[in-house]
């Protein structure tokens, strides 16, 4: 079901169309309290159930064309996050008639270790607007955001690279995880750009010290190890080479994926110790711990993992509750909580 809602400009002739992303709950919009106080008109969407906006491009349309009627734009912007990045980029290539702020767009929906693949299951028949539909000539920019340390965004910085210098598109590789909407709205990039979205965004983010450039071979290395994860493959001979092992201490989304291959190949007290190396990293690097808190949560939630698997349960136990002392409790921790025999009422639920 396509849900929508629209909000009047104040002093703007600008409409923005901005797609929820996944997990917002029907009578919720995404986004919808960032842009509670601006100028422009806006339109928000949410594909409740979070089906990724396929099948729905007629209705789309038709919330587009009311909107714009309505409010008689001079400029039309397609705006979202995530799910929301893909709906963004797919409606402004379809309909060409604006410009585009994607932020972490996937590009093979229900592949292996992508959002999408728990509700639109594993790789649904899509029409092929992206990326091809960004190789061909594009009358309005295209501002495409990619957090680095994660490897599915990493794969579509890969994917899009070619096209880096042609005109109007524009890529930006970030120090960030996939959620890199909420990192640049939390070191104030978001509010910059959307205020009135004239900014000069490589400026923007080279002030904030977020761009981030990785050579070819080690962006391939990420997606090979990240690919070998997701789809359960074989591990054997991974994490061998003197390339992979810099990357350990360089770059954090590659020693997520690292310490779960150690973890598998029974290698626990190694696997324990690059966690918590970037797990110290993470609260004293200001770039990395203005980095959503739930993204860090993960260093310390997958070390008490492997401890439980590796049947080292006091050495769990003590993890769980240092981690309880410093994060919100979550599902995730209650899980492992109730399997470790341990109660966490005396904390706070996130």
């Amino acid at each position: 079901m396509l849900l929508h809602k629209l909000q009047s400009p104040r002093q703007s002739k600008t409409l923005v169309v901005v797609f929820s992303q996944a997990r917002i709950p029907a009578g919720k919009f995404g986004l919808e309290r960032l842009f509670a106080k601006t100028q422009h008109a806006c339109l928000f969407v949410n594909h409740a159930g979070s089906l990724w906006y396929l099948g729905v491009d007629d209705e789309l349309d038709q919330r587009i064309d009311a909107a714009v009627e309505a409010f008689a734009p001079e400029r039309l912007i397609y705006y979202g996050a995530s799910m929301g990045a893909y709906g963004a980029l797919k409606t402004g290539l379809r309909r060409r008639d604006g410009e585009i702020f994607a932020f972490g767009p996937e590009f093979e929906l229900g592949a292996p270790g992508t959002q999408s693949r728990d509700t639109v299951g594993p790789k649904p028949e899509v029409p092929d607007y992206l990326p091809d539909g960004l190789a061909s000539d594009l009358a309005y920019p295209v501002h495409l955001f990619f957090g680095l340390y994660d490897w599915i965004d990493a794969k579509g910085y890969q994917t899009l690279k070619p096209l880096k210098e042609r005109s109007n598109i524009n890529l930006y590789g970030l120090k960030s995880p996939h959620a890199s909407h909420d990192h640049l709205y939390t070191i104030n990039v978001v509010r910059q750009i959307t205020k009135r979205f004239d900014r000069d965004i490589p400026l923007t983010i080279n002030n904030k010290n977020i761009s981030y450039t990785m050579n070819c071979r080690e962006i391939e290395l990420f997606i090979d190890l990240g690919e070998a994860v997701a789809s359960e493959l074989s591990l054997s001979g991974k994490l061998n080479s003197e390339c992979e092992e810099m990357l350990f201490v360089t770059h954090p989304g590659y020693a997520l994926l690292g310490a779960e291959v150690l973890s598998r190949r029974g290698e626990t007290k190694r696997a324990v110790s690059l966690l918590r190396r970037w797990e110290n990293q993470l609260s004293t690097d200001p770039v990395l711990a203005s980095t959503p808190k739930r993204w860090r949560k993960r260093f310390p939630l997958e070390r008490v993992r492997i401890e439980l698997a590796a049947g080292e349960l006091e050495t769990a136990r003590t993890s769980l509750s240092e981690m309880a002392a410093r994060y919100p409790i979550c599902e995730h921790m209650l899980s492992l909580s109730r399997e470790l025999g341990m109660s966490l009422e005396a904390y706070t639920m996130d």
